[in-house]
């Protein structure tokens, strides 16, 4: 009766029915294969009969088996304008669900294990992350309220993201979900913008791009600030720079760091308070259960690499740097691939539900070494002129200050996206640091401590020290000592380690991953590498690679899983941008993976993963015809363009069976 019950409670499609009928059959002829006992072969298919009578006394009538779906499907102006007026469209689609549903899993009818989990991945990638992986949002839960016959389609009345547990999220897609999941404001916009998709533009614009500029006006001028990073870094930086500089110019405020500037910016546009922490119990009722992970690269420099976390201007006569002491050697990378993490909405937890980083990638015995040094010599120390402190830190341990549920939302969000911490990074001197920090005041990586005292911010606690220095333009032995003693550690955007968020989703144990990634399909590749790691670069400053999938041994026949995915990325299917002057292409795959042991992740080895892959190609920002960048409110309202455009091309009816297609793989079957 209860499995009846169960059963009774499902949609009754015609789909269901033969599900039932063929577990019937399977499950008579099984036992009576095995010669059971007539009463034993009653108590097994019993319940099944319940079902099966139950679905039939409360089924529709639908398409008959290989029937058309013979309705007509509206073009995108008429989905738009249906929802918008408040009609209903479920009952017109309905017939073609089954279809449809057939499409999404390729025909494959059988049940789904018990043991799949589904997963969230948001690429990071800034404005253009966050704008693209808004228009792909809202463009899902208009599909899926057209095709539940629901007008007024929000998180928490459609079932879109019910069976995600995990999210994971780097840089641009962290600043999306963290509004998401903590702001009433925001989600009630998107919830209106998903209702009302003919004027979502004007939505957005008010709602949130008003407040958004308003955060931008509080600033100092930015032209001379550009010209001069021109001069620093040279025009090869420009393209990639401007965007994230040129719109974040509260962040160029002298003696800023980038933790108050994503402070101010949740605040201005989401009404999210600094106090707001992971554990609120006001987290948005869509997100209450999920596990949220915002995916960061803890720095780990050794050999000639160090951390400059200071170096003072105009000519970096004091700074403070760190190294590691132990827990590392020559072959392993310099950043190492972290997160933080927290079950949204729990507020009885003590601990994260994720390590913050591997066992396998940090031995807990690792320790680091601070240096502090006053009137060093072009950067370095001269015995008769220089002094010198060094000091050593504690074990980091599991770094467990940074899995409480009591961390700042907004700090937690700053350390996923600072996209120039890798600034801080060097085997050289520190004069970069130092032109730069004297150029913007700005502090790249997020720095947290291992060892606050007293379970205090791990955040707070390191900030007070390196401002000390900042505020009085020097360093001193109580600075450096309080440094080792707190074991500050930096922390850079998970771009340096992973910038496609997968890696994370995987290592919780995700066997169904959506990934959602913009400007092509370069974070996806590089996770096929054969190695566990190599070096590479973000923005020109050191970071890592890591070798996560492979394929089933015959699908590959003889070619490497690097050459294997790009081969079959070129087979995805190319999804009609009606004409879009913001959105270029739009990208739709899935891929059939399997894991390769990675320490640095602590993946295991051998893990059956299908991968959903949206690639959405956008312009927005870089430098414009005459080479001047494109800054401040000249992208920023380019954001609300690209949100719309987005979304009118999922709700296209030339793209229905994809965007259905893109909408199942968030579900466990």
């Amino acid at each position: 009766k209860a499995q009846a019950h169960q059963l009774f409670i499902l949609r009754s499609t015609r789909e269901a029915k033969a599900k039932l009928v063929h577990s019937f059959a399977a499950v008579g002829s099984a036992n009576m294969s095995r010669r059971y006992p007539p009463q034993r072969i009653w108590r097994s298919v019993a319940p099944l009969l319940f079902a099966v009578l139950a679905i039939a006394a409360a089924s529709e009538p639908g398409p008959a088996d290989g029937e058309a779906c013979v309705r007509e499907t509206p073009d995108d102006v008429q989905m738009l304008q249906i929802v918008a007026s408040g009609s209903h469209l479920g009952d017109a689609l309905a017939p073609c669900r089954k279809r449809t549903a057939e499409a999404a899993s390729g025909g494959n009818d059988e049940t789904p294990e018990p043991s799949k989990s589904v997963a969230l991945a948001l690429s990071g990638g800034g404005w253009t992350a966050f704008s693209a992986q808004l228009g792909v949002i809202v463009g899902m839960m208009i599909a899926e309220g057209l095709l539940n016959g629901e007008a007024n389609p929000s998180l928490e009345g459609i079932s879109l993201l019910d069976d995600v547990e995990f999210i994971s999220s780097v840089s641009g897609g962290s600043w999306l979900i963290t509004e998401l999941i903590y702001s009433s404001s925001f989600i009630a916009m998107v919830h209106k913008m998903a209702a009302d998709p003919t004027h979502m533009q004007s939505i957005f614009a008010t709602e949130w791009l008003q407040p958004y500029l308003e955060f931008l006006d509080n600033s100092d001028n930015l032209t001379e600030y550009i010209n001069t990073l021109a001069q620093e870094l040279g025009s090869d930086s420009l393209n990639q720079l401007a965007d994230m500089l040129g719109t974040m110019r509260q962040a160029l405020n002298k003696h800023g760091t980038w933790s108050d500037v994503i402070r101010q910016f949740l605040n201005k546009t989401a009404d999210i308070q600094p106090e707001l922490t992971l554990n609120s119990a006001h987290a948005n009722k869509w997100a209450q259960g999920k596990v949220w992970m915002a995916c960061n690269s803890l720095a780990f420099p050794h050999g000639q690499d160090q951390v400059w976390a200071y170096v003072s201007s105009p000519l970096g006569n004091d700074y403070v740097r760190y190294w590691s002491a132990s827990g590392t050697t020559a072959s392993a990378p310099l950043v190492i691939p972290t997160k933080i993490s927290w079950r949204i909405g729990d507020t009885a937890a003590t601990a994260s539900p994720m390590p913050f980083v591997a066992q396998s990638a940090l031995p807990f015995q690792s320790t680091l070494v601070w240096e502090g040094v006053q009137d060093a010599v072009d950067g370095e120390v001269v015995p008769s002129i220089s002094t010198a402190w060094n000091s050593t830190t504690g074990p980091l341990g599991d770094l467990a200050a940074l899995q409480r549920g009591t961390l700042p939302v907004y700090q937690v969000t700053a350390s996923s996206s600072a996209l120039y911490g890798g600034m801080a990074l060097d085997s050289t001197d520190g004069m970069a640091l130092s032109s730069t920090d004297d150029l913007f005041g700005l502090r790249g990586p997020v720095y947290a401590a291992a060892h606050p005292r007293a379970g205090g911010n791990p955040f707070a606690v390191a900030s007070d020290i390196l401002n000390s220095m900042a505020a009085n333009d020097s360093v001193d032995e109580h600075a450096t000592t309080s440094l080792g003693e707190a074991g500050v550690v930096g922390l850079f955007d998970g771009a340096y380690t992973d910038n496609s968020a997968i890696g994370h989703a995987v290592e919780a144990g995700a066997t169904l991953v959506t990934s959602l990634i913009w400007g092509g399909f370069r974070a996806i590749v590089r996770l096929f590498i054969e190695e566990s790691f190599q070096a590479s670069t973000v923005e020109g400053y050191p970071s890592a690679i890591f070798g996560l999938f492979t394929f089933p041994e015959a699908t590959l026949k003889g070619a490497t899983a690097y050459d294997h995915v790009q081969m079959l990325i070129t087979d995805f299917t190319v999804m009609d941008t009606i004409g879009s002057q913001r959105v270029s292409a739009i990208q739709f795959g899935q891929l059939q993976l399997v894991t390769r042991a990675n320490p640095w992740f602590g993946i295991e080895e051998g893990r059956n993963v299908t991968l959903t892959v949206l690639n959405v190609n956008v312009t927005l920002g870089g430098l414009d015809a005459e080479g001047a960048p494109v800054v401040a409110e000249t992208d920023a309202t380019l954001l609300q363009d690209v949100a719309r455009d987005i979304t009118k091309i999922l709700c296209a009816s030339s793209n229905n069976a994809t965007t259905q297609r893109l909408v199942q793989s968030l579900k466990k079957q």
